[in-house]
């Protein structure tokens, strides 16, 4: 990990806990492939920003049952495809990423086939 990368982490305002630090750092190294984490791998949120993981799940909701051109489907396959594109095509490193076993994802992907291609 860079210098540059230690000095954002430490001067970051931490308002998700240690789990949004593991959250970033494991990110982080998914990104990095390998490869020496810098600061092009590490998204950090602004502090007037609310993470994702701190957004109100009723109003996202809320958002996606009311705009009518949305269905669950489509909410899933963008997830899953964002998933892969941020892993590389790689199954487990897109499982992680969105909280399930190897095995979810590889059901998920293959019944979406058509629409989800290249991973391995």
């Amino acid at each position: 990990m860079s210098d540059k990368v230690m000095e954002m982490l430490y001067n970051h305002s931490w308002k998700g806990n240690i789990r949004e630090l593991r959250n970033v750092l494991e990110r982080a190294m998914i990104l990095a492939k390998g490869e020496k984490i810098t600061s092009r791998h590490v998204i950090l949120h602004e502090s007037h920003e609310k993470p994702l993981g701190e957004l109100d799940l009723d109003q996202i909701v809320k958002l996606l049952v009311f705009d009518h051109r949305v269905g669950l489907e489509q909410v899933e396959r963008r997830c899953i495809q964002y998933a892969m594109e941020v892993a590389g095509n790689n199954v487990s490193k897109a499982a992680r990423l969105l909280g399930l076993s190897r095995a979810t994802l590889r059901y998920r992907l293959d019944k979406l086939d058509d629409q989800v291609t290249g991973y391995r």
